[in-house]
């Protein structure tokens, strides 16, 4: 249990150094009680026609919960890395509880393949926030007992824009045939899978209409490796 005292000592530092919540705005620690109880405990499915399968997801992406994942895309709050890698890690979690008895009675490893940025977007943020996550999501599993790897073998073909602000029509337009394995991508997703007792699981960021996720799908299924579910942090309204 956490030291009341210290607790105190480190939230005074906080608020001295000017830090303030990347959620709500709140000055002290960098992610604040509240906002972390936002991002949610459980993850819960949600539908969309552009997807083959259900998502899993822990939270809404609204109020709070929006502004820490905005943060950590776009204004380098990497320290949120952990607590929303984790979040994708309990949907993924449900996500793998939602499979069939006899698949789960088979499964040894779960691979998370998170959907990849776009070379723009990597390019000005100096990073890929989704291989982020999937690494904090498998490290989540991994505490959990699983065996749990995230594995970066899909890219973005060229011409392919970012999703935000695209209509839901544009957005599947701009995802299908958006997506390719990589050649070391598909040998490593080849020698881990062998055998059957490894599920694949496409995780993401953010679910709008599905059409990213199912792009990322369709590259896997078009050399021959089935998606066993979906995990994301956020679903839009």
């Amino acid at each position: 249990m956490r030291d009341p005292a210290n607790a105190w000592l480190s939230a005074g530092l906080e608020v001295f150094l000017g830090w303030a919540c990347a959620g709500c705005g709140r000055p002290g620690p960098r992610l604040c009680a509240a906002c972390r109880i936002n991002l949610g405990d459980e993850a819960y499915p949600v539908f969309r026609a552009g997807c083959p399968g259900p998502i899993f997801a822990t939270t809404r992406f609204t109020g709070s919960s929006r502004q820490l994942v905005t943060a950590f895309k776009e204004r380098d709050a990497w320290h949120l890395a952990g607590a929303l890698g984790g979040r994708l890690g309990v949907a993924a979690e449900s996500s793998l509880a939602a499979l069939s008895p006899r698949r789960l009675e088979t499964l040894t490893a779960v691979m998370l393949v998170p959907v990849p940025s776009s070379v723009r977007s990597v390019r000005a943020r100096g990073h890929d926030a989704t291989a982020l996550l999937g690494s904090g999501a498998a490290a989540h599993l991994a505490r959990e007992g699983m065996s749990a790897h995230s594995v970066r073998v899909l890219r973005q073909r060229k011409g392919v824009v970012d999703q935000s602000g695209l209509s839901a029509v544009a957005r599947r337009t701009n995802a299908c045939g958006g997506f390719v394995l990589t050649r070391l991508g598909e040998r490593e997703l080849r020698r881990r899978t062998c055998g059957g007792g490894v599920a694949v699981l496409l995780v993401d960021d953010i679910v709008t209409t599905g059409s990213t996720l199912a792009g990322a799908a369709q590259a896997l299924l078009q050399r021959g490796i089935g998606v066993d579910g979906f995990a994301v942090v956020a679903e839009t309204p």
